[in-house]
């Protein structure tokens, strides 16, 4: 669907682009919003780091006393605590970046109206050849075109072939067309491979009780799909080598806050230790597990993924080939043995072709981890790479594989540090951390006297197994491992507390199901909050209810806070991008190999992908260049097309999806609701109150106007609104419905507004929408909204609302509906019926970072 949405995109910008001749507009700046301070950040709020910069206070490191082995690895180069006061020439809300010493720029001080969040990366335009044709080696770009979609669509031979005879009788010679054959776009494909670099493979023998098995392992040179991007023209300008410390200003003093990798203490350490003045990590984030290609269960793969650090996270968790993840091993399974499963050494066995495969793939950036890699930069400076693994990115079970642990039912199951497996629930104590220097002197021990080394591995749970990610320096798995909100919100705490809750509705009855079922399909949509039409509830195994808390998940959040110190925000190493990688994998094998030679036949068409995008890429550019010159904004604003959804634009609001125009008269007659009701005289005292404020002069200069009955309206059912979020300071943006059948449903969203009350001071309050139009008066468009306005119940909050946190609103009624202007509004809100108790809602602040801060001002 994206692939066709994408093509449908191209096609529109060039029929566009080569019709209109205008300049782009540039969006407006947006008042700006006041950051929040972590000191009051709960647990409970980690999942918001996802998508969220964290602004931070305070030494957080945890570390046991006891910990000597933590000697070694210093914290970051100062502390969170805030520096020293500044001059008093420094504005509220200023920013200061403070850079690592061996980039050689000095500390920097922005105003929030300069202050740019690409810090440290040039803002030049990529140098690309315009004479070049990016859709070489294909004939013509009509041809990659054409074999893209035929690659995408999984055409088999006999389509390819019918299709092709189809485009040539009705050619008549608009493009170039060369391809004649299923044969002629195989081996365009072949000549197109070359542009990236290509999977290798491999064996590994692993001997096992005087028996040697043998194991094939695809990959791809991890260097050398790193040059792939390090040489990408349109890539260059966007990396970022230095560590960078951020700060803004709160009136007071600079608070430090985190957002992007080389803002966390870890790039800044591994960055002090590298030698020479000029060096930089180039970071590799690495994600692998196991995957089911077949309904039964029976076929299955072992992919591993791989993403550049040095990028930003709109590029690099992106879903287009070279910027996101991008597949670089597949690594073998070893078959199921009756008579070896479940003994000790048949598992070490297994750890040990999991990482004599996965050396495979380091193999290239071993030796560069030691001495570096010297890079030109697009800013024409040499710098001395040195490739780490910064973050491996997985679920439990092969976190487990990674640090070489023993998992669940050891004596210390988390990965990360020593916790005893009776104590991960308590978050109280913080236990020492693991460290690759400790499991590396158990190993030693173990070679020298199994039985010594054997009882030494048993108290830190380790597995006598050479881990492959010592060889590459600064890499400690230990200290890579991260925090998975994924696997610990969606697939772990809540897989748990749903256990719970099927258990307790299980003694109330089955009408108690039943009205949750319904209470969760009535839950109101939102974009990007996926839902489904009956809850969980019904999937659940009751006779799988576990009792007991102390399992690893329940554990891992301890480490939460940390990782975001340490390297970032969740997002930056979440599950969730690199899990999307395998359902391509899963349509590969369906439909487009024959079931033989199957590693062989997915990474193909993998590496066909890749290159696909590569091209992809470059022909996106040509066209955003060329629409940066000619295309007219005012052309696409006019056209209801829903591909537009991803597009900037100018302002704070963009009103789609527009209807017929209606008379006043008839919208009372149209709409029979109760919002509707004396519509006419609501917007007649609307515009006489709101006219003299805009200094709009009031048509025929009287004192009072009265709203012609046949003057008409247009209705609109989409709005985009533009705001300026309070956790990272960059534009959002949310889309909003107005639509009485979107999808058979009715939609009608909500949205925080900024009005004033009856004594002219200003307040935020919540409204539901009726109806969005726009109406013309004195040679000016207004941009209205009649809306249902919501309300804080002025009673003592209910003992159940201040516990679980609820913000609870109630609807005035229908009647008492208000005209707004939409220029008020501030952002979109998610409102969510008291099933119990008619027309009460919560507020759901949970559906990004930005609402969940403006709650807390309603909270307190």
């Amino acid at each position: 669907m994206k692939g066709r949405h994408r093509k449908e995109k191209r096609r529109l910008r060039r029929m566009q682009a080569a019709s209109v001749i205008a300049q782009e507009p540039q969006p407006a700046t947006l008042s700006h919003c006041t950051p929040f301070d972590v000191d009051t950040l709960s647990t409970s709020s980690v999942d918001l780091a996802a998508g969220a910069a964290m602004s931070v206070s305070g030494d957080v490191y945890e570390r046991s006393i006891s910990d000597t082995s933590m000697a070694g690895i210093p914290d970051g180069p100062d502390h969170f605590s805030v520096p020293a006061p500044v001059s008093a020439n420094i504005q509220p809300d200023s920013f200061k970046t403070k850079f690592h010493p061996k980039s050689g720029r000095a500390t920097t001080v922005d105003s929030f109206s300069t202050f740019d969040r690409s810090q440290g990366r040039t803002q030049s335009q990529p140098i690309v050849d315009d004479d070049s044709q990016p859709w070489h080696p294909f004939q013509t770009r009509e041809d990659f075109e054409f074999s893209e979609i035929a690659h995408q669509a999984a055409l088999n031979k006999d389509l390819t072939n019918k299709l092709l005879s189809l485009i040539q009788w009705i050619a008549k010679g608009e493009a170039k067309f060369t391809l004649q054959s299923h044969h002629d776009v195989t081996e365009a494909w072949k000549c197109a491979a070359k542009l990236m670099t290509p999977f290798e493979k491999g064996v590994i023998s692993i001997p096992h009780q005087k028996q040697d098995f043998e194991f094939d392992v695809h990959f791809r040179p991890l260097w050398d799909w790193a040059m792939d991007l390090l040489s990408n023209p349109i890539l260059m300008p966007h990396f970022v080598w230095d560590a960078q410390h951020l700060y803004k200003h709160n009136g007071e003093r600079f608070e430090r806050f985190v957002d992007e990798p080389w803002t966390g203490n870890r790039w800044w350490n591994i960055q002090s230790d590298l030698p020479g003045d000029n060096a930089a990590p180039f970071a590799f984030i690495l994600y692998a597990d196991k995957s089911h290609l077949s309904s039964s269960g029976k076929v299955k793969a072992y992919p591993v993924i791989v993403q550049c650090r040095n990028l930003p996270v709109n590029i690099r968790n992106s879903t287009r080939g070279l910027r996101g993840g991008q597949l670089v091993g597949w690594l073998p399974i070893v078959p199921a043995d009756s008579g070896n499963e479940g003994k000790l050494s048949w598992m070490n066995l297994k750890r040990v072709v999991w990482h004599e495969s996965f050396l495979k793939i380091l193999d290239s950036i071993v030796s560069l981890s030691k001495v570096g890699f010297a890079y030109q930069t697009f800013e024409g400076t040499v710098r001395r790479l040195y490739p780490v693994i910064l973050i491996l990115s997985a679920d439990y079970e092969e976190q487990c594989i990674m640090a070489l642990i023993r998992g669940l039912k050891s004596h210390c199951p988390c990965p990360i540090c020593l916790v005893p497996s009776d104590q991960l629930c308590n978050h109280a104590t913080t236990y020492p951390m693991r460290m690759s220097l400790d499991a590396i002197t158990s190993l030693e021990v173990y070679k020298r006297s199994r039985k010594d080394g054997e009882a030494l591995m048993q108290k830190q749970s380790l597995r006598p197994v050479e881990n492959a990610f010592w060889r590459v320096n600064h890499s400690d798995p230990h200290r890579a491992l991260s925090f998975d909100h994924l696997h610990y919100d969606d697939m772990g705490m809540g897989d748990h507390l749903f256990k719970e809750i099927k258990k307790n509705l299980a003694e109330i009855g089955r009408h108690a199901e039943k009205a949750v079922d319904d209470h969760h399909d009535a839950f109101p949509r939102w974009r990007n909050l996926n839902r489904f039409s009956s809850a969980y509830i019904a999937m659940l195994d009751p006779d799988s209810i576990q009792k007991n808390w102390d399992f690893p998940k329940a554990h891992l959040a301890k480490h939460a806070f940390q990782d975001i110190i340490e390297k970032g925000v969740a997002r930056n190493y979440s599950t969730r991008p690199n899990e999307s990688h395998h359902r391509p994998i899963r349509k590969y094998y369906l439909r487009q190999t024959n079931r033989k030679d199957m590693p062989e036949q997915i990474l193909q068409l993998d590496h066909q992908s890749l290159v696909s995008e590569f091209i992809c890429s470059q022909l996106d550019h040509d066209d955003d260049e060329c629409l940066k010159q000619m295309l007219d904004r005012r052309v696409l604003e006019d056209q209801e097309n829903e591909l537009l959804d991803d597009n900037m634009f100018s302002g704070h609001v963009y009103l789609g999806s527009p209807q017929l125009p209606i008379t006043i008269a008839n919208v009372e007659k149209t709409f029979t609701s109760c919002p509707f009701q004396s519509f006419h005289k609501k917007l007649t005292h609307f515009l006489n109150e709101f006219l003299p404020l805009c200094d709009i002069p009031i048509p025929g200069g009287r004192s009072w106007f009265v709203v012609p009955q046949e003057d008409k309206l247009r209705e609109f059912r989409y709005l985009k609104v533009n705001y300026e979020s309070c956790v990272d300071w960059k534009v959002a943006t949310d889309y909003l419905r107005c639509n009485p059948n979107f999808h058979r449903r009715e939609h009608y969203d909500c949205a925080l507004i900024r009005t004033v009350d009856h004594h002219n001071n200003e307040k935020l309050t919540f409204v539901r929408f009726q109806l969005m139009f726009e109406y013309h008066i004195g040679g000016e468009a207004l941009h209205l909204a009649l809306v249902t306005p919501f309300y804080f119940p002025s009673r003592e909050r209910r003992a159940i609302d201040k516990g679980l946190h609820f913000i609870r609103l109630r609807a005035r009624p229908a009647a008492l509906s208000e005209i707004i202007p939409l220029r008020s509004i501030i952002r979109g809100a998610l409102l969510v019926p008291d099933f119990a108790n008619d027309g009460d809602y919560s507020l759901c602040n949970y559906t990004d970072g930005d609402i969940f801060l403006h709650s807390q001002t309603f909270l307190s």
